[in-house]
């Protein structure tokens, strides 16, 4: 699988209107997220396995696949929150002036925006890890 381009992905949820459960599935390809009761990363199924993006978001909401437990990043400032680099600072503010639309600000002024909370935070995470080098350039 080739590496997904983090800023693109940056780009992609900074466009979205809302949740969007297949984006949350890229963004845990992007950062080789693995449910802790199992062995394989979400990469390992999707490569290993031959599953399609659509495939991975179907068992997504599935209760009894372990990709269920996949973080909703574009829906939850707590899930955003996990994507921000270790011993990073990080911050979201709602701007009065642009109705509907919050910055966030991760590891040296990596600043986003988004038309929520955890849509701002996810994407300016994101340009925080590829600044530490994870993900395509």
């Amino acid at each position: 699988m080739a590496e997904i381009d983090l800023e693109a992905l940056a780009r992609k949820v900074e466009a979205l209107e809302g949740p969007c459960r297949e984006t949350d599935v890229l963004i845990a390809l992007a950062t080789d997220w693995g449910h802790p009761a199992s062995p394989c990363t979400l990469r390992h199924l999707h490569v290993a396995l031959g599953a399609t993006v659509a495939e991975l978001v179907k068992d997504a909401e599935s209760p009894q696949m372990i990709t269920s437990q996949l973080p909703r990043y574009t829906a939850s400032i707590d899930a955003a929150m996990s994507l921000v680099p270790d011993q990073a600072w990080w911050w979201v503010e709602a701007q009065p002036l642009v109705h509907g639309q919050f910055f966030a600000g991760c590891a040296d002024e990596r600043v986003a925006k988004g038309k929520t909370p955890a849509l701002a935070l996810t994407a300016a995470a994101l340009r925080a890890r590829l600044m530490e080098g994870e993900g395509e350039k």
